[in-house]
């Protein structure tokens, strides 16, 4: 077995005084400077400048490197304003401020407190300070493009680049410290995704408090919260004389540059982060792609497309070309393919096809209107639509795109005659056609007039005169038209005009107000007996709901009333109540527009409140689903009330269908349109034509879920129907027939998820979904198929006491179910599966398929038929309930005979009970009679005790009748406990007690197990408090509190309202009580260490270990029931991050409101929202009869306990998370490792090293000798290197090197000044720095527990 082996750098020498307080110039108040004199304030060792430098025609105010030949600009105030001219200047004004004054136009320099006194430090740091000496501002937490020594770019910060080394005005490209701990760099204005980003340390998920550092010999590293070092993006080890800075330059590459003092050369370049020039995204804009000519890269167009400004490639390129109709009349296309090879664009493709030849995917491109350019490679043909981005030459890419060109514009290369002359010529034939069409129309335009005049003159009919002159109306045909004049005037100013303030609709006149179009409609409509609100579609023969307000309310009567209020309110009334429709601000005036969007405005006319915010189960064209917006089902077609599913425009670009009331999980997930991550800002969008996309946040299409180019006059809207299906509807406008569907999501009816309800599963009949039970199962409500199934039969003991099961076996072929199953066994037989479930009590289903047999528990989910699934469902059945389809006859039958039968025989056992009593009761009083003894009377008579009895039993009386009393009654207010009488109140049964344990010389309040020897705690109030006296005492107040009071001072116990009463309740819960008899707190809530039966551990809450057996303070060791539905073992006070997790379930992902239960029999699972059983932890099935209780311990193992309640003896582990004992991280602190002594954990240090605590192993360890300077000045180090074999250490290497022995290892560390240990194995050479951490022997070396 290869050993592993750690060397160790004993520093043996000290620092023996502090660093240097850092020297800065002293600048006060009143002090100024000018661009062309006095024009920089200097660091005390010249080589930082503060001041003004010169750019151009102008001059910049910022932080440059004076001591050097070349001017080397470091910071840049105000970067993005204009330079200021030669006769500004900057003033650290009496006030104290520093205020830049151009041209009677004053600005502040630095947003900050008044400042007395400013420095120039040796760092390259500007400061400000306050008269305490306090630092008010500095330039290092503003840092522009680049990042000096010792500065730091904390989490949530940028480097952004600049223009060009002649414009510091911010670039076009970012570097960010992400509050993940990832260091990302991406474009400017882009969102933090990983579709933008083109360099990442890959270190997300660490923490949010991680911080990228710059230090001495150019070590460019992260930092974590607790100051560990994460990555090392570069070694550092470099030249200390040397000046170092890194800075993302204008290219978009950030770079460590070193400059030599001693030289007059320029700087260098150490470390880069990309060595290729046109990894940036986003350097040659869209359309445009990066190409590297003699190692200077440069950008080109797509063919047929011109740079924007040839001077700026990121602003990209556009056609050369005009766009023209796709098609012409005959089918033919007007457009031609141009090609380029081996290039790489991002892949925002909206169709892949399978194609032989690069020709075949050339023709389908040019076939297809909606694809502008498709890239081929390997058979793979993918279509896309411009713009096209992030391009770049790729030579290993052997692929071809191909780009649809049209007519090329005018030449921008052409003629300037030529084109000169098509210009006068079309001009001159423009203008004679113009001068003949005018001379044809004047004299048709006047011989019509003639004719119409002298047709008016012969009939007299005023109704040809519409042409020429305003048509009259008789009083009879306004009557007639208006209908006796009921409609009135106002109705047609509504359709186009504002609703002013006092307008009201009713649902049987005046019912709704138009829109313009006349198509939508705001107002009522009715539904069954009642009427809701809502806006529809009244322009067509089927009058559709696309909105309903306050859906979830019943429907009102026809009595209602909405009245838009005088104080601008749209309010409606109904049966003496009122109810808000619109939660806005007050409105001044209100509108349907023609969009189908309801809509409120103020005086000033803005939108105060709008429908198309609050979508309900339909999205009209135009309208938006931003992100975290949802659409739900209704009931039915008839019932608008939000029904079963919902379709989710979540926040991470993924367009999702759930049923409702379940958490955003893929396990729940039955359509997805496969976007997560493009960004947290998408929408998706329904334009006219049907066209279905989403949108991000730059306004680019990412995806196309419809094509559209359907008919533009019809109408189109996106619902999400009763049946779970969202689907594009069209309705022509020219026609009176129904609605048709375009696209579906799916076309599969029993794809949405629970539509079945639990135990039930999806069949389709006849191209209809229809649902079905389990075998043994009927519906709960056979009207409601989403009720779900439940047994007809009722539940026994699984096995009989020989043995043998009561249960047998029924079968179901051909269906698939959520996968949730407890054990997998690969079996050769269906039989026996079938009798692998039978004899597992656990086991309530099993799923047979392909040798393998999955058991489950009941419920099952989201089943359906799958004909192409050949499996076979074996379900568990016990003897049948009465059936609800049986024999009502029969059913009166069974229970005359089964009524009979008990009577006869009840009434025979109670005669021979009788003859035995009375028997047993003469032989009693015989044996009284006999020998006086009435310890005999217990069978027949009361237990009588003499005086001396009951003073012995009760303690001298000391244990008042009243604690009896408290045992199984309430606890009323105004009782009180102490530690030394009247210590505790009891659970009815005896075995829980809340009050004071003896700790120490101290008490506890708490919960103990009082009904077994063993006094156990299960639970303790302030537990991070000191102990309390013997004179102590717990107050039940009369006003409700729990209090503590001890030597004058008091404390509250439970943090609730007022309590009326409690109770200390059989399961280990002490409750508070309002007068209503409702919990105001309860103990379960606030677990300590300890679960117990029927308690829950919620989804954010923690169990935290104890100091030791004998200190219940919050000791080193945390489990978690984290909110993504991992449960987790951490050290206290880390972040929940995988580096220091030691246990978990993997059970992360499966939703956010996943609880801990602890049931009889010492089942430990999970359960999610749905009450559905995600994973068993323990399997259970142990006797219900003992104690059972789930303990975090002081050695960081949870650990399920039992207690047979039938002895007396110890409680014993069932189960526990780990039985590794050196497992739990951090048990011996930094510098420490765990070794295992007869199976007990012990802490060791490292060599060199000692204990900070001796008798605490968790404060860690710490050397035992001096640090001393690294070399000495001849070069040879100060230090020789100890080894330790076989131990295990968190990897946080900072380099790792391949030599062959360990010798080598350590003369590689010896020699470098940076290595505090080296790790050896197999050849790999691992240097660190202290502190090492999560140390532990490990024999085994290829084991990392």
């Amino acid at each position: 077995m290869a050993s592993t082996t750690l060397l160790f750098l004993l520093l043996s020498a000290f620092c023996v005084a502090a660093e240097a307080q850092q020297r800065g110039s002293n600048i006060s108040r009143g002090s100024s400077l000018t661009p062309t004199s006095n024009s920089f304030w200097l660091s005390p060792n010249r080589l930082y400048a503060f001041g003004f430098y010169k750019q151009g025609d102008g001059y910049y105010v910022g932080i440059f490197l004076n001591g050097i030949p070349q001017k080397t600009v470091v910071w840049t105030a105000n970067r993005d304003d204009p330079p200021v001219p030669s006769n500004v200047t900057l003033h650290f004004t009496s006030e104290g401020r520093l205020r830049l004054q151009t041209q009677a136009q004053q600005k502040e320099i630095v947003n900050s407190a008044s400042a007395s006194s400013a420095s120039m430090l040796d760092s390259g740091n500007f400061v400000l300070y306050n008269s305490d000496g306090d630092m008010v501002w500095q330039s290092f937490d503003l840092p522009t493009d680049t990042l000096l020594l010792g500065q730091r770019l904390s989490a949530g910060k940028e480097l952004f680049s600049i223009v060009s080394e002649t414009n510091p005005s911010t670039g076009m490209f970012r570097l960010k410290m992400q509050h993940d701990g990832n260091l990302v760099q991406y474009p400017v204005k882009t969102p933090d995704t990983e579709t933008y980003a083109y360099y990442a340390t890959n270190t997300g998920g660490v923490g949010d408090n991680v911080t990228l550092h710059l230090d001495g010999g150019g070590h460019l590293y992260l930092v974590n919260t607790n100051g560990f070092n994460i990555v090392n993006i570069t070694d550092g080890g470099y030249d200390n004389e040397n000046l170092y800075l890194l800075r993302i330059d204008p290219d978009g590459i950030f770079k460590l540059y070193s400059h030599d003092l001693g030289q007059n050369g320029s700087w260098s370049i150490l470390w880069r982060s990309s060595n290729d020039k046109c990894a940036p995204k986003g350097l040659c804009g869209v359309n445009g792609f990066c190409v590297v000519l003699d190692d200077r890269r440069g950008c080109e167009c797509l063919p047929g497309f011109d740079f924007v400004v040839a001077s700026n490639w990121s602003l990209g390129c556009i056609r050369n070309f005009q766009e023209e109709i796709c098609k012409s009349k005959d089918g033919s296309t007007k457009f031609t393919m141009s090609t380029l090879e081996n290039t790489w664009w991002e892949d925002a493709s909206y169709s892949a096809l399978s194609l032989s030849t690069q020709e075949d995917c050339e023709q389908a491109c040019l076939e297809d209107c909606n694809c502008e350019a498709a890239l081929f490679e390997d058979g793979s043909c993918k279509k896309q639509r411009l713009p096209l981005r992030f391009g770049r030459r790729s030579l290993s890419d052997s692929n071809i795109l191909f780009v649809k060109v049209g007519s090329p514009e005018v030449s921008r290369q052409g003629s300037k005659k030529e084109l000169r002359t098509n210009i006068l010529v079309i001009s001159v034939s423009l203008a004679s056609f113009t001068l003949i069409i005018l001379a044809i129309s004047g004299v048709l335009i006047h011989r019509k007039n003639l004719l119409a005049y002298k047709k008016i003159s012969e009939t007299g009919n005023v109704g040809l005169t519409e042409d020429v002159a305003l048509r009259s109306f008789t009083y009879m045909e306004l009557e007639k038209v208006t209908n006796c004049f009921k409609e009135e005037i106002a109705v047609a100013q509504q359709r186009g005009s504002n609703i002013s303030r006092g307008s009201s609709l009713t649902p049987t006149s005046n019912s709704f107000w138009l829109s313009p179009n006349r198509l939508y409609a705001f107002g009522f409509y009715k539904q069954g007996n009642g009427y809701y609100l809502g806006i529809f579609l009244i322009g067509i023969p089927q009058k559709t709901v696309v909105w309903t307000a306050n859906r979830d309310d019943p429907p009102v009567p026809s009595t209602a009333t909405l009245h838009f209020t005088s104080e601008g309110r749209l309010r409606l009334q109904t049966q003496g109540q009122q109810k808000e429709i619109a939660n806005s601000a007050s409105a001044s005036s209100a509108s349907m527009l023609d969009s189908g969007n309801f809509v409120l405005y103020n005086s000033d006319g803005d939108i105060v409140w709008q429908s198309f915010d609050l979508q309900t189960d339909t999205l009209l064209p135009g309208q938006r689903l931003s992100a975290g917006k949802e659409l739900f089902s209704s009931v039915s077609e008839t019932n608008p009330s939000t029904g079963m599913f919902r379709l989710k425009m979540q926040n991470n670009g993924n367009l999702v269908q759930y049923p409702v009331k379940t958490p955003d999980a893929p396990t729940y997930a039955y359509y997805t349109s496969e976007t997560g991550g493009v960004g947290d800002n998408v929408t998706l969008l329904l334009d006219g034509g049907g066209h279905l996309y989403l949108l991000n946040t730059n306004g680019s299409n990412i995806l196309n879920i419809t094509d559209g180019g359907y008919d533009n006059e019809n109408l189109h809207l996106l619902k999400i129907d009763p049946d779970g299906i969202f689907k594009l509807y069209s309705h022509d406008s020219g026609q009176n027939g129904s609605w048709s569907i375009l696209w579906r999501s799916s076309n599969d009816k029993c794809a949405p998820k629970g539509l079945c309800g639990v135990n039930g599963f999806c069949i389709l009949l006849d191209e209809r979904p229809d649902c079905k039970c389990l075998p043994g199962f009927y519906f709960v409500v056979e009207s409601n198929w989403s009720s779900g199934c439940i047994r007809n039969f009722k539940e026994e003991i699984c096995k009989s006491n020989d043995g043998r099961t009561k249960y047998t076996m029924s079968t179901l072929e051909n269906t698939r179910w959520e996968e949730a199953s407890y054990s997998n066994l690969s079996v050769p037989t269906q039989e026996d599966c079938e009798q692998a479930c039978l004899e597992d009590c656990n086991c309530e289903a099993a799923l047979f398929e392909d040798g393998s047999c999955k058991k489950q528990r009941l419920p099952l989910r989201f089943g359906r038929r799958s004909l192409g699934d050949s499996n076979i469902l074996f379900v568990k059945m016990g003897s049948p309930e009465v059936s609800p389809h049986g024999s009502k006859k029969e059913l009166r039958t069974d229970i005359l005979v089964i009524s009979v039968s008990l009577a006869s025989f009840a009434l025979i056992i109670l005669a021979i009970s009788g003859v035995l009593i009375r028997r047993k009761n003469l032989w009693a009083y015989k044996k009284i009679s006999e020998t006086g003894n009435v310890g005999l009377t217990e069978d027949v008579a009361l237990r009588s005790f003499t005086y001396m009895e009951l003073e012995k039993v009760t303690d001298g009386f000391k244990e008042e009748i009243a604690a009896a009393q408290q045992r199984g009654s309430n606890i009323s207010r105004g009782s009180s406990l102490t530690p030394t009488s009247n210590s505790f109140w009891l659970s009815p049964n005896r075995l829980y007690a809340f009050g004071f344990y003896k700790q120490g010389d101290g008490y506890y309040l708490g919960i103990f197990l009082n009904g077994i020897p063993q006094k156990t705690v299960v639970w303790t109030a302030n537990r991070d408090d000191p102990p309390v006296p013997s004179t102590a005492a717990l107050h039940f107040t009369s006003e409700g509190r729990l209090r503590l009071q001890t030597q004058g001072q008091q404390k509250e116990i439970a943090n609730s309202t007022s309590a009326s009463f409690a109770s200390m309740l059989d399961s280990g819960n002490f409750v508070l009580y309002s007068s209503d008899g409702d919990m105001v707190w309860q103990s379960f809530d606030l677990p300590t260490d300890t679960l117990l039966l029927g308690q829950r551990l919620l989804a954010g809450k923690e169990l935290f270990s104890s100091v030791s057996e004998t200190n219940p303070s919050t000791g080193m060791f945390r489990l978690k029931m984290q909110n993504d539905g991992n449960l987790v073992q951490y050290p206290v006070k880390t972040p929940d991050a995988p580096t220091y997790a030691y246990y978990a379930s993997e059970t992360g992902g499966v939703g956010d409101n996943v609880t801990l239960h602890l049931d009889g029999g010492g089942h430990l699972y999970l359960l999610n929202t749905n009450g559905s059983n995600i994973k068993n932890i323990t399997d259970g099935g142990y006797d219900n009869e003992n104690l059972y209780l789930l303990r975090i311990d002081p050695d960081g193992i949870f650990k399920l306990y039992s207690h047979d309640s039938g002895q007396n003896g110890s409680w014993s582990i069932l189960w526990r998370s780990l039985n590794d004992k050196c497992a739990p991280k951090g048990l011996c602190g930094v510098n420490g490792f765990c070794v295992l002594l007869d199976d007990r954990p012990d802490c060791r240090c490292l060599p060199g090293f000692d204990f900070v605590v001796a008798s605490n192993w968790s404060s860690g360890c710490i050397r035992n000798f001096q640090q001393e300077i690294c070399k000495s000045k001849d070069g040879s180090t100060k230090y020789t290197m100890s080894t330790l074999e076989n131990t295990w250490w968190e990897d946080a290497s900072y380099s790792t090197l391949s030599i062959p022995t360990q010798e080598d290892c350590e003369q590689a560390c010896l020699e470098d000044c940076n290595c505090e240990a080296a790790l050896f194995k197999d050849g790999s050479c691992k240097k660190q720095r202290f502190p090492l951490r999560f140390g532990r022997r490990s024999l085994a070396t290829h084991v990392i527990p």
